[in-house]
């Protein structure tokens, strides 16, 4: 197993910056470049062992970008995660469409449609970041295979991790056995 932090989240960054870092594209490429070494040197050192992707909030986000780019996954993980565009559409119609252009660009759903890999998504159901209809959009957009589940908890608050953990351990196991 391989795994990096976001440059603005964990040991890289500045906690109260994490969730606007997204937003800032010199960040994004830094990620989106950082998910693709990742890729890169798991191939190389594991030659023949399939690459799942693993992404927590912001992670299952620029995850879900570089797997709509490229196609080094053979599955993908997303926990607590979903897609914004439509409900920052439908709360600001009066926002430019340039604006609006702006978001989808960076929108994990604008990308999904071209995720080629197996796809679980494991959301929070009462989600202060990502509620039900974001999950839902998000999840919408990806093609088969697909699985959306939520448990009980907030973005960062899960009274209950076991069952979260034991999907996610046999999601990794289903396709490192396919």
């Amino acid at each position: 197993m391989v795994s990096f932090d976001f440059p603005a989240s964990g040991d890289r960054g500045d906690r109260g910056r994490t969730l606007d870092a997204i937003r800032e594209p010199a960040v994004v490429r830094q990620a989106i470049g950082d998910i693709g070494r990742m890729a890169e040197f798991a191939s190389s050192e594991f030659p023949g062992v399939p690459v799942v992707y693993l992404g927590f909030s912001n992670g299952a986000i620029l995850g879900t970008l570089f797997a709509g780019q490229s196609d080094r996954f053979q599955g993908l993980c997303l926990v607590v995660a979903g897609s914004r565009a439509r409900q920052v559409r439908f709360a600001n119609p009066g926002l430019p469409e340039e604006a609006f252009a702006v978001i989808e660009a960076a929108d994990p759903a604008t990308y999904a449609p071209d995720v080629t890999c197996p796809v679980v998504m494991l959301c929070a159901d009462r989600d202060e970041q990502f509620d039900r209809i974001s999950a839902f959009d998000l999840y919408d957009a990806f093609g088969p295979p697909k699985e959306l589940s939520f448990f009980p908890g907030t973005h960062t608050e899960w009274p209950h991790p076991g069952p979260v953990y034991r999907r996610i351990t046999a999601f990794l196991e289903e396709v490192v056995s396919s």
